[in-house]
Order: structure tokens, then sequence, then C-alpha cells
């Protein structure tokens, strides 16, 4: 860090990351018993065409370790919402598909999640902050990603 300037937005951010992600955790732990990471499998997997991705894909796109990720494919797999199947190519991979009781119980979530960020996230924003926020948020990711040649997306 160069300057006091640059220690406060760090600060900042990791606060604001921080306070969010867990408040949507516990947001959708109490309205809908479900983690934020489970929510995040199911998002995930939602947008994949058939619905349905590699483990190895889903590893690289959701925000959770390798084992935080085994945990909740098996508690969603155990709720009926994802299956979880042996890739007939290459029996060494698997593939996580979402079903018709994951995706009524995932648009039946989804309306708390989005209320918790709209307010939590956006509540404080104008339209101007929010365009800014984007540029910026924009920028960081360009850096990251062009900075990290072998990650997988």
């Amino acid at each position: 860090m160069k300057t006091k300037n640059d220690w406060e937005a760090w600060k900042s951010y990791i606060y604001t990351a921080s306070h969010i992600l867990t408040g949507a955790d516990v947001e959708l732990k109490q309205a809908a018993g479900i983690s934020l990471s489970d929510f995040d499998v199911l998002v995930t997997v939602e947008s994949a065409p058939d619905k349905t991705l590699s483990m190895s894909c889903l590893r690289a796109t959701v925000l959770v370790t390798t084992s935080g990720l085994s945990r909740s494919v098996s508690r969603l797999k155990e709720r009926g919402w994802i299956t979880k199947t042996v890739d007939q190519a290459d029996k060494r991979h698997m593939h996580v598909t979402l079903t018709e009781a994951g995706q009524e119980a995932l648009n039946q979530i989804r309306p708390i999640h989005t209320k918790y960020v709209r307010e939590a996230f956006f509540g404080a924003l104008d339209d101007e902050d929010q365009a800014t926020l984007g540029r910026v948020l924009s920028q960081l990711e360009r850096h990251l990603t062009a900075s990290e040649p072998n990650r997988k997306d």
C-alpha cells in the first residue's frame, strides 16, 4: 500500500464485502433455509447449458473452497435440487444438473436474495454511484483476469 488512502480503500472494501456476504448468507438461511454457498451453486448450474455443469467448471466458478463445494453439492443433492452423475465420456469426471425441484426452489429463493442485495448493496447508491462502482469493479476484474493467465473460467 502506497498511501493511507490505499489502506482506507482496502479496509472499506474488505469490511463492505464481508458484511454484505455475511448478511446475504444469514438472510438466505433465515428466510429459505439455504446458505449463500448453496444458492451460488444453484444459480451457477442454472446458468449452464442444459442446466448441467462439470464439477471442475463449478469449482472454478463458485466462491467456495473445494471441500465447501462438496458439502454444498451433497446438501443440494439430498434435497433433490440437483443430481450428480458420472461423465460417460470420462468416468473420472462428474456432472451436476439442476432438477425441476431445484429450479422451483431457486425461483422461490431468488426474490429473497434479490431483495437483500437491492437493500444492502444498491440501497445506499444512486444511479451515478452504481455506474461508477460498476466501472471500477469491471476494471479490477479485467486486471485480475489478465494477471491470472492459468485461471480456469
